[in-house]
């Protein structure tokens, strides 16, 4: 009996439950995916089939022969490509010690007695039969080939020679990419085919379908992706694949000589490589969160009484099923802060459900975080104006699941947007001085490098936030104001205000927020918070003496501008310190979160 060791997922299994979400196959869990966008889609397939036969050439080879014989059956996942492996027949003696010759000038590494195998490809309708040895490679360029002696073709013909590695990679490519195009939707799929186009040739002079109403469809796509089609042809070959652009179920990918030329694949790859990244920033950042590095969302085990008094009462809980607050939470700023959360409902629809916590980060290096798999917001008692970027990520994360993924950023809705942002805050923070502390880290190999700000979910919040300050919105100390968003650091690079950018976030935001709405509209109404008020106990009734009554008025009187004067006296204090903590006591933007709710 083994010994179990752990019960968590190890950070394989992560990766194989993210890419079940993104509709990816599993067997692609452990193979390094290419990242390089720049090359051309047919060296993008290419590049995967070598990184996925890399990964299972070594698997293969370590099994024995009666479980290699049978190792496409096991590896089959979608019937595009079917290949079957069975005993080689030898041929008559003349012709099967010319074949042997030949097989053998054609493998990589000498092999005295090739364990010889007959291959059978089926793709569609077609099939075709070939030979290839369990017991070595055959050459790259031999691979799906025919081949032959020059000499004695017209004797013994041409062999059709197959190297097992690399169709094992092909085969599991082709199929994975087949199973991803079924699982995605019919306006995805109509759009990667535009996308496809507008890459291949220009949007100024772009090839379109012949037939009225595809034509239109694809011409509609192409200038919401922004282009220009002064120039159009119709073109009998983007006709001819109609049956991707409408999603027809797939018969076959590549044919018996090859897969990497093949529509399906070519239309397909980049964003089947780009959800394969995320699949595994997803699991990298599910994995992190167990760290010791990250146990800011577990609760406090001594938290002082004044403190867990207002965690049952307060108003963070009419969208919030728990809230924690640090011990070093001071509760008058915290009732400040309570004020702008009811007035911020007012504006927005915040998804409800999860927890809530004030703490300090500090050695997080972060003013707010989001863990989605527990639905957790954290916020930095130093930075309460952090609040609508973390609640950013939350609608990020509530639409996502909606669709059954962890992030909405991450589908083809905001991919421009991306593309977009990325483009412009590469040029801003390269115009900072090369001795500018932030482009130093923003080039560095930190957690905080340039990675970090172009992962999809960081640039819905940080546009979000951009968003927000164009709403005219009363001011508020759980979101940040345009002039708060130019950080002395960055100088505002990674926040683009330009008038174009502004215009392509605005629907996208609005549509987001609609969602939002809808989704907790329909959500069962929450029991709405019993405000608890404390009532002072009545004083027993005492007679008293007309003199005593008239000193005792007198005392009472006193004693009111005492506490008021102790009052007005006492918070600058309370402020001094809270803003020796931050580190900047006459900055104008730590001023303002003190005047509104730093907490």
């Amino acid at each position: 009996m083994a010994k179990v060791q752990t019960l968590q997922k190890s950070k394989k299994e992560l990766v194989k439950d993210a890419y079940e979400r993104k509709g990816i196959s599993e067997l692609l869990a452990e193979v390094k995916v290419p990242m390089d966008d720049s090359k051309s889609r047919s060296k993008l397939v290419s590049s995967l089939i070598t990184k996925v036969k890399a990964k299972f050439k070594k698997d293969f080879e370590a099994l024995p022969r009666e479980e290699k014989m049978t190792y496409f059956t096991q590896i089959t996942q979608f019937p595009v490509q079917q290949v079957t492996l069975s005993e080689y027949v030898p041929f008559e003696k003349g012709k099967h010690e010319y074949f042997t010759r030949l097989l053998k000038g054609t493998l990589v590494k000498p092999v005295s007695n090739p364990d010889i195998v007959q291959v059978t490809i089926k793709s569609g309708e077609d099939e075709r039969i070939g030979y290839s040895v369990l017991n070595g490679d055959i050459e790259k360029k031999r691979h799906r080939g025919s081949w032959c002696f020059k000499r004695d073709e017209d004797k013994h013909g041409s062999f059709f020679l197959i190297d097992i590695p690399t169709l094992i990679a092909e085969t599991i490519v082709a199929q994975s990419v087949a199973s991803f195009y079924e699982k995605q939707r019919p306006d995805v799929i109509k759009e990667l085919f535009v996308e496809y186009y507008l890459e291949k040739y220009s949007s100024f002079s772009l090839p379109v379908p012949k037939s009225e109403a595809f034509k239109h469809e694809f011409k509609a796509i192409a200038r919401k992706k922004g282009a220009t089609l002064v120039v159009t042809s119709e073109s009998s070959s983007v006709e001819g694949y109609r049956h991707i652009f409408m999603k027809k179920p797939i018969l076959k990918i590549g044919s018996i000589w090859g897969i990497d030329n093949d529509q399906y694949l070519l239309v397909m790859i980049r964003e089947f490589l780009t959800q394969s990244r995320y699949a595994i920033n997803q699991a990298a950042r599910i994995y992190d969160e167990r760290g010791d590095s990250a146990r800011a969302y577990e609760t406090k085990q001594h938290i002082n009484p004044s403190q867990l008094k207002r965690m049952n009462d307060n108003a963070f809980l009419d969208v919030f099923n728990f809230v924690e607050l640090d011990n070093d939470v001071d509760l008058k700023l915290f009732s400040d802060a309570e004020e702008n959360f009811v007035e911020l409902q007012k504006l927005v629809t915040l998804p409800s459900g999860g927890e809530f916590r004030v703490k300090k980060l500090g050695r997080h290096r972060v003013n707010g975080a989001f863990y989605p798999t527990i639905n957790n917001l954290l916020l930095s008692l130093k930075e309460p104006s952090a609040f609508m970027h973390e609640a950013f990520h939350a609608m990020d994360n509530q639409l996502g699941k909606k669709r059954g993924d962890m992030w909405y950023s991450e589908g083809l809705e905001f991919r421009t947007i991306i593309t977009a942002y990325k483009e412009r805050v590469e040029k801003a923070v390269n115009k900072l001085p090369e001795s500018n502390e932030f482009r130093k880290q923003w080039n560095g190999k930190s957690k905080f490098s340039k990675s970090y700000y172009f992962d999809p979910c960081e640039i819905f919040a940080r546009s979000g936030e951009v968003w927000m300050t164009t709403l005219d919105l009363p001011e508020n100390s759980l979101f940040r104001t345009k002039e708060e968003l130019f950080d002395k650091e960055h100088e505002g690079a990674i926040f683009p205000f330009d008038e174009e950018y502004l215009a392509l976030i605005k629907p996208f935001f609005e549509d987001v927020f609609r969602q939002v709405k809808e989704i907790e509209d329909a959500k069962p109404k929450r029991k709405k918070r019993e405000k608890k008020k404390e009532e002072e106990k009545p004083k027993p009734k005492t007679k008293s003496k007309p003199k005593a009554k008239t000193e005792t008025k007198t005392k009472t009187t006193a004693e009111q501008k005492k506490r008021k004067t102790t009052r007005v006296a006492s918070k600058p204090v309370a402020d001094k310190q809270i803003a020796d903590d931050e580190g900047a006591p006459n900055t104008p933007f730590v001023e303002k979160q003190l005047t509104f709710s730093l907490f």
